[in-house]
């Protein structure tokens, strides 16, 4: 091949490009040729075929070195393109600046363009191709002129408003070719109350135009190498010169050992937490999405390693709904409930004829959008979830039917649904039941405001008096054990579901919801009080 011919292979390759032509510097401070890690490996392929892509990460993996070497391959490949990197203040934009011209620089000088602008807020090169740096929150960005590449670098440290504000700002200026990008890129600071947690946790179930790139921390095996040796050290000290071994590992230890984690990496773990809190070891080092967000905010009301611990072992032991034949098979499905299975429909144990099982519904318009669901919480008389419902876009009176065909599929189950004061949704769901003969409704008990007199009402009124009662009640049976959680999205909700103020709910109103949980807490209601009309 001709030097042209090679190059143009080069250029097309982003492992290629990065190892050949630029280089970076290492741990000893060392220009080094810019051979990509596993995970720089992962976020080039993600980048090939993905429009918009968001990468939590852990710690120092070079990520955004990696897409800064994009940005500049993409830059001399194409002509007069805008490139946009923003991060959250002064100081890491000129980090940017300063990783992003070093790079350039160490190209050999036959392989680049020369530079018409290079300033900290532009650099352009002379096939009119340029990268623009900025401080997050700069409404005035791009104004008039559209991106081909847009880089948000250490998005988890924004302000929460600012990060919607710039996405909903930037989307639109990207240009619309097949090859133009928006890469968000962060660790997670701010717990579960930003707008990056919404994104990931999107784009973790599908449910986003994100696609999600996560790297675990023990995938990578040599970046702490050194520590990883010391921590060895520590642990033979204080073992009698005895390594950690298998038998030694506590149940979390043992699922990040089946997942990959090596023993010496293990015996870094315990050594990094002799001074470190485990929340922020999380936050720095997660092992799966949700720990990136642990503990950074003091208002979550269920207890964040429980959650964590159990999400953990959920995806370790590929905990899933039974597939729809599994479910036929053991009850054939009534036709309705066939139709939304695996689509808002999920059974996770097959069902048993001669138990109990306790339902807790809580109830919505129906009219899709971002708007909390209609939602159905299942446990068996062991307190263990066996099924949920939970979709947007059925209408009340469809959901009646909903509700009467799963109450009838799990052995005419005891339900107990939510109703606002004021009636509302709930109040029109038990009419429906109530015509339709299904009388399996848990009913609660008021006095009379004039004669003082009981009465028993079908549904539980949600006011605040009686949403702490709830609420309290599922945060005691989860946290010690007495019911037992399947489904990642009600773990996800409970995660997110806070006390401020003096109110409680989901973090960002529409954004996040806690239908899930209030139809867990209504279920766990159903079980504590263990009563049946039939």
């Amino acid at each position: 091949m001709t030097e042209a011919e090679q190059l143009k292979i080069v250029m097309n390759d982003g492992r290629l490009f990065a190892k050949n032509l630029t280089k970076i510097l290492n741990v000893n401070n060392e220009k080094v040729p810019f051979v990509l890690n596993k995970e720089q490996e992962i976020m080039n392929d993600t980048l090939k075929d993905n429009k918009f892509v968001c990468c939590l990460k852990a710690r120092q993996l070079g990520i955004s070195e990696y897409c800064i070497n994009y940005i500049i391959r993409n830059m001399l490949m194409i002509d007069d393109i805008t490139c946009l990197i923003a991060s959250y203040d002064d100081r890491s934009v000129r980090g940017v600046v300063n990783k992003f011209k070093r790079q350039y620089k160490s190209i050999p000088k036959k392989y680049k363009l020369d530079v018409e602008r290079n300033n900290d807020n532009e650099f352009k090169l002379s096939n009119g191709s340029r990268c623009v740096f900025s401080v997050a929150g700069n409404n005035d960005l791009l104004r008039g002129d559209t991106a081909q590449i847009i880089m948000l670098t250490e998005f988890g440290i924004w302000k929460p408003d600012v990060q919607e504000d710039a996405l909903t700002s930037l989307e639109p200026l990207l240009s619309k070719n097949d090859k133009s990008r928006l890469i968000i890129e962060s660790t997670a600071k701010q717990g579960t109350v930003d707008y990056f947690y919404k994104i990931c946790m999107g784009a973790l179930k599908g449910d986003s135009k994100y696609i999600l790139a996560f790297f675990p921390w023990y995938e990578n095996k040599e970046l702490y190498k050194v520590e990883y040796n010391m921590a060895e050290q520590w642990y033979k000290s204080d073992n009698h010169g005895t390594r950690l071994q298998e038998k030694d590992l506590d149940p979390y230890e043992l699922e990040l050992y089946k997942k990959g984690a090596t023993l010496k990496q293990l015996m870094w773990r315990r050594w990094k937490l002799l001074d470190m809190k485990l929340n922020k070891f999380y936050n720095e080092h997660p092992s799966i999405p949700q720990e990136a967000f642990a503990g950074n905010s003091t208002d979550n009301v269920f207890d964040q390693e429980a959650i964590l611990e159990r999400t953990n072992y959920i995806n370790t032991n590929n905990i899933k709904p039974l597939s729809y034949k599994e479910a036929n098979e053991n009850k054939p499905l009534p036709d309705l409930l066939s139709k939304y299975y695996g689509k808002g429909f999920n059974i996770y144990k097959t069902i048993k004829s001669n138990i109990i099982y306790w339902g807790g519904t809580d109830t919505s318009m129906g009219i899709g959008g971002n708007r909390d669901g209609q939602t159905i919480q299942i446990l068996d008389s062991d307190g263990e979830q066996v099924a949920t419902f939970n979709r947007n876009d059925i209408p009340i009176y469809k959901f009646a039917d909903v509700v009467y065909e799963v109450g009838m599929y799990f052995n005419y189950m005891m339900l107990n649904i939510e109703i606002n004061v004021n009636g509302g949704t709930g109040a029109d769901l038990l009419t429906r039941l109530k015509q339709k003969g299904y009388i399996q409704i848990l009913k609660t008990k008021r006095f009379d405001k004039i004669t003082g007199k009981v009465k028993l009402s079908p549904g539980w009124t949600s006011m605040e008096g009686t949403k702490l009662k709830l609420i309290n009640d599922l945060k005691e049976y989860f946290e010690t054990g007495m019911i037992c959680v399947n489904d990642i999205e009600t773990l996800n909700q409970m995660n997110t579901y806070i006390e401020k103020n003096g109110k409680m709910g989901n973090q960002r109103g529409n954004d996040m919801h806690d239908d899930l949980v209030i139809a867990l807490g209504l279920a766990v209601m159903n079980m504590i009080q263990s009563k049946s009309y039939l």
